[in-house]
This record gives structure tokens, C-alpha cells and sequence, in this order.
């Protein structure tokens, strides 16, 4: 069965870029290393035959980080890498038609995201599966800034302060298979959740892949140290 990872880079940064630091979140450093580098290394780690990495075409800063960075540790063990540049964005995942080709399933991995999901496993249980796409999911703790009113005929039955919810949600990694990726329309902007939908649409299943792996999508300041924290607690 042959891979090929997508590295989706082509957004514009702007929550990050929001913090006053004009460099794509790309090549923002956690523990002295960019974003790029440490999901380059991750994807590689899952044996893929192909790295493939989707930026925007006015992101020139970030192809040469493609390049001095990427291609190398590709370069290294052998595993061929490309730039895929998006002329006009194509929604979070539309690059995935892009980079199919003859491969049988696409690793789409996001570079906003830093993990220690376990890259390999979650393909294999992909492969298993047999289904169009599977999607890595967590459970994340969201705690409610007000108190949560139970209300009955206009009487007050329950009053629970900054309730806490424990909400399954997607990792962002997905893999998809070939098929999948056809089913992407041309040349239109696609979200993840627009293909969840498709695919739902001609009866096509969509498998979850659950895990407890630190997770953390890193779009600000105080995000960039809780991915460190994923370091340090790695090593």
C-alpha cells in the first residue's frame, strides 16, 4: 500500500501573525524547533513513500523553509519530498486531490498541530479499516465561562456554574483513500468537514481513530507553550 503524507501549510497564519510576529506559524519555533520541522520528522517516522507540503503561493518566506528544512530531512532517508503550491487557497484539505496520483491512501497532517499520535499505528488501523477516511479523535475539557441555567415552565431547576464538558473532537490528522481524494471537487475550496459531508452523502464510511496522545493546535502565543510542554514531556 503506498502513502503519500500531506503537510497542509497553506492557511495565512492570521491568529498567530494576530500577536504582532509576522512569520508564518510554519516556522514558529517549540523548544528551538520549527512547527515545520517537527511534523516533517513525525511524518517520516510513519515510513510514508511521499512527503508532500501544500503552502500558499504568496508565502515565500515559507517555501524557502521548505526547502532548507523539509527537503533535507526528506533527502536523509531517502523519501522524495514536493511543494505544492496553492495559486488561490483550496479550503483546509482541497490540496489532497493534488498530491493523490497513483497513491493508494493520503496522510493529511496539519502544521498547526503538535502531537505525539502514534503516525504509524493510526495508518495501519486506516488500512484495516477499509473505509473512504478515518479521522484521529481526542477528548478535549472545555469549561463553560457561565453558570448553565436547567429551566422547566420558567422556573429554575438547576443551576450548575462554568459546567465542565468533556467533547469528543478531530486531531486533524486524517487519511483518506485515493477514492476520497477524487471525490474533492476541482479547483474548489474545500474544507474537512464539507469532504466528512460528501462522503457521508454517497454512503461512504468514515472510521475514528481514538487516542489519549498530547495534542495541542498551536495558533498563539499561549499555545506555543503548551507544545512545549509536549516536548519536554516527551524527553
Amino acid at each position: 500500500m503506498s502513502v503519500i503524507a500531506l503537510l497542509m501549510a497553506g492557511g495565512r497564519s492570521e491568529r498567530m501573525r494576530a500577536g504582532g510576529d509576522a512569520t508564518h506559524k510554519a516556522l514558529r519555533r517549540v523548544c528551538g524547533v520549527t512547527l515545520l520541522e517537527h511534523n516533517v520528522v513525525s511524518v517520516l517516522a510513519a515510513n510514508v513513500g511521499h512527503v508532500a507540503i501544500a503552502i500558499s503561493a504568496s508565502e515565500a518566506e515559507l517555501r524557502r523553509g521548505v526547502v532548507d528544512i523539509a527537503e533535507p530531512l526528506c533527502r536523509a532517508v531517502g523519501t522524495p519530498c514536493e511543494i505544492v503550491v496553492e495559486e488561490r487557497a483550496l479550503g483546509n484539505i482541497g490540496a489532497a486531490k493534488l498530491v493523490a496520483g497513483a497513491a493508494d491512501h493520503v496522510l493529511v497532517v496539519y502544521v498547526d498541530n503538535l502531537t505525539s499520535l502514534d503516525l504509524r499505528d493510526f495508518l495501519t488501523s486506516h488500512i484495516a479499516g477499509g473505509r473512504a477516511a478515518t479521522i484521529a479523535t481526542h477528548v478535549e475539557t472545555f469549561v463553560d465561562p457561565y453558570g448553565e441555567l436547567t429551566i422547566v415552565d420558567d422556573e429554575v431547576i438547576g443551576y450548575a456554574e462554568k459546567p465542565v464538558r468533556r467533547v469528543t473532537v478531530s486531531s486533524g490528522t486524517c487519511a483518506l483513500t485515493s477514492a476520497a481524494c477524487s471525490a474533492i471537487p476541482d479547483g474548489v475550496p474545500t474544507a474537512a468537514h464539507e469532504l466528512f459531508a460528501l462522503l457521508r452523502s454517497r454512503g461512504w464510511s468514515v472510521g475514528a481513530y481514538r487516542h489519549d496522545a498530547p495534542w495541542v493546535d498551536v495558533n498563539d502565543e499561549a499555545s506555543i507553550l503548551r507544545a512545549e510542554r509536549i516536548i519536554y514531556d516527551r524527553t
